[in-house]
């Protein structure tokens, strides 16, 4: 017998599909947008074993070009922008390259 279901009580709902957290890491190309009151900034990224730039969609103090970004998140996509990275934890650090002064 299944249990019954009242009035005002809603059926349980089905679980949702979770999709799995993955990482990506790479170099700023371009910084499209940020937010500097809220740190929400809009990456395009040159991410390793990706052959497009990919557009990140996360929180940063700052943030700018030329930087190497780990970011984790999910993939989502959205009628207006397309397909992009959500990421729920961005981690940036300054260019490794050498430079030689004279």
């Amino acid at each position: 017998m299944a249990p019954r279901v009242g009035m005002n009580e809603q059926p349980s709902a089905q679980p949702t599909e979770v999709q799995p957290t993955e990482v990506l890491a790479g170099s700023i190309e371009r910084v499209t947008f940020h937010n500097v009151d809220n740190g929400f900034c809009v990456l395009r990224i040159k991410a390793r074993g990706h052959r497009e730039l990919v557009t990140v969609v996360g929180h940063a103090a700052e943030i700018s070009a030329g930087e190497w970004v780990t970011v984790s998140g999910i993939w989502v996509h959205r009628r207006e922008h397309g397909q992009q990275f959500k990421a729920a934890l961005l981690r940036s650090s300054p260019p490794s390259g050498r430079r030689y002064s004279r």
